[in-house]
């Protein structure tokens, strides 16, 4: 029965994962996905930055306005007069037309 005993293995959660020379290419794969993640997510961060419409020709508009209903006018003054919009930003963005 001694015997027995010391034949058998112990079972061991090593037993079960075997890491291999694949487990490097998987953890620099899976970097690189993530730094690629993580840049596309920085620059829609920054680039989708909308500018805020101060003004359009002699029209001012609140500050407490939304930019839809700042559009909404913009549309309307458009019709009646040519006016060049005023846009404040923090940095030229995407959605600020040069």
């Amino acid at each position: 029965m001694a015997e027995q005993a010391s034949s058998d293995k112990i079972f061991t959660i090593d037993g079960l994962i075997r890491l291999g020379h694949y487990t490097i290419f998987l953890c620099i794969t899976t970097e690189f996905l993530v730094l690629s993640q993580l840049g596309n997510m920085f620059y829609m961060v920054y680039a989708g930055a909308a500018p805020t419409i101060k003004s359009c020709g002699a029209y001012k508009f609140n500050s407490s306005m939304s930019s839809s209903d700042i559009c909404k006018q913009i549309y309307t003054l458009d019709g009646n007069e040519t006016c060049q919009p005023e846009l404040e930003y923090d940095f030229k963005s995407m959605n600020v037309e040069v």
